[in-house]
């Protein structure tokens, strides 16, 4: 038993968190650029827009009778592509160069770079300084089932919300939201040190980052009328402790993460910051109605990756959404 523990070195564990961090940041973050987002904000963007492109990827993959290993990268690839030309022609040329502050100095983001390192190491170190080794299985409930999700995707060849985790439930076709048990299954390893690298990709490096490009929209340091000097460089040191701070959290994510192992609800709530920066950039964007119609295309998305990860996203859509439709109304 120690034996088959201890398979999966910790080289597999990181090509694996790499793998499904890649999946759900890249083609968002993307996408995002493409629809003429900052950097910063593509970020928190992303998680939400790459669940939706995975989860509508599944149900094309069964729908055209394709496995979903390997075909599933196909899929997603071409999704992204398409999506990304999509957005890229509806936003049009980019538009002058504007106002632009002074480029970052090499101490702010040295200031920024120690933020995110802390909010990334700290739970990293708290996840794999608990685990006897990468093969262990995560000793709750819940993740039994996931882990018996991700082999069944593996072995079914079917990764589809819609039926897809057939197998499970007696050979009947129910819903179940699959993206998280898709992303995963789409790992190298088997369906315990995947999963395992999927809890450290959401929560060392995902949620880090997706918080990131939160509070650079909320600080104002995205937007090109970003002030300069001390005024700048308080901003940095506010927005990199905040992120340091981030690293005590336990209600999110490393609590659902870990103890209550509920990967699919966690996936569903680290989409809600890409949510609030759309609303946000969409209230206070006066800019052409091509841009106002990708930011619109692009909350669509983001709401539907939300969703398509877990459906509460819904309840947590109704709940946050209201303040901004009145804006944007009154």
């Amino acid at each position: 038993m120690a034996a088959g523990l201890n398979a999966d070195s910790g080289w597999s564990l990181a090509a694996a968190t790499l793998v499904i961090a890649g999946l759900l940041l890249v083609p968002g973050w993307v996408i995002g650029r493409s629809a003429r987002l900052g950097a910063l904000p593509s970020l928190a963007v992303a998680p939400a827009i790459g669940s939706a492109l995975i989860g509508a990827a599944e149900i094309l993959t069964h729908a055209l009778a394709l496995t979903w290993r390997p075909w599933g990268w196909a899929v997603i690839t071409a999704l992204s592509v398409g999506s990304t030309l999509l957005m890229r022609l509806v936003a049009g040329p980019a538009t002058g160069p504007g106002r632009r502050g002074m480029p970052w100095s090499r101490a702010e983001r040295m200031i920024l770079a120690g933020g995110l390192s802390v909010a990334v190491v700290v739970p990293a170190g708290v996840i794999l300084s608990c685990l006897p080794s990468p093969g262990y299985p995560a000793q709750a409930f819940d993740a039994t089932f996931h882990l018996n999700a991700v082999a069944a995707i593996r072995e079914g060849g079917n990764a589809s919300m819609l039926g897809g985790l057939a197998s499970l439930y007696s050979g009947r076709a129910i819903y179940y939201p699959t993206v998280w048990h898709g992303a995963v299954a789409l790992a190298p390893g088997g369906p315990v040190p995947a999963s395992t690298a999927g809890i450290l990709a959401l929560t060392a490096v995902i949620w880090p980052l997706s918080l990131l490009g939160l509070l650079a929209r909320v600080t104002g340091l995205a937007s090109d009328s970003a002030g300069d000097g001390a005024d700048r460089r308080q901003q940095v040191c506010a927005l990199a402790s905040v992120l340091a701070l981030s690293a005590g959290l336990v209600g999110f994510p490393l609590l659902l993460m870990t103890s209550l192992a509920v990967w699919p609800y966690a996936l569903s709530v680290l989409g809600l910051p890409g949510a609030l920066v759309l609303y946000d950039q969409l209230r206070q964007e006066t800019a052409s109605w091509r841009l106002r119609l990708t930011l619109v295309l692009l909350t669509l998305a983001s709401a539907g990756g939300v969703v398509a990860a877990h459906g509460t996203g819904l309840f947590n859509l109704a709940v946050l959404s209201p303040p901004f439709l009145v804006n944007l109304l009154v």
